[in-house]
């Protein structure tokens, strides 16, 4: 049988063929199996099977197990998230708990460490105590693209502007 034959086949048992609730043609397996490469995508076997966009046979979800799948991963993600701190939580927590020596929190000496070195002269621990208490120069960029033509031709147009107005 010919490719043109077995198309024309396939097309007159899809014409004659049940088809589901959502009007998708349903054959029987024996179809399926001889005729998967030429079936249309969304073709059901009679024994549960679909044909694919990418050429599989697939088993599909019954209704309502997709949700269910979707659902358990949602949860399981939330609870793995809950499990996980962040690295920004972490170094919070660990910010504000006491030194059983000192007394202090590790904040505290952490800024009592950095103002010591500061004072020694270690540009970075200056620069790193500035900038954490907002005081970091910004980098002021001229972005003055006016020539002075185009200063002159502004001031054209607004004193006839001017001059219309009055």
């Amino acid at each position: 049988m010919t490719e043109t034959e077995r198309q024309a086949n396939v097309d007159k048992i899809l014409a004659e063929c049940k088809r589901d609730e959502k009007g998708r043609p349903v054959v029987s397996a024996e179809i399926f199996n001889e005729y998967f490469d030429l079936l249309p995508v969304a073709t059901f076997s009679e024994d549960g099977f679909m044909k694919s966009r990418g050429g599989h046979r697939l088993i599909p979800f019954k209704k309502g197990e997709a949700t269910e799948i979707q659902s358990a991963g949602g949860k399981a993600s939330q609870l793995k998230l809950k499990e996980q701190r962040t690295f920004r939580d972490a170094i919070l927590v660990a910010l504000e708990s006491k030194n059983p020596q000192t007394g202090k929190t590790i904040r505290e000496e952490v800024v009592d460490a950095l103002v010591a070195k500061a004072m020694d002269g270690c540009v970075g621990a200056f620069e790193a105590l500035r900038d954490t208490a907002g005081e970091k120069p910004t980098e002021q960029v001229n972005m003055d693209i006016m020539t002075d033509a185009d200063r002159e031709l502004m001031n054209n147009l607004m004193s006839r502007l001017n001059d219309g107005n009055r």
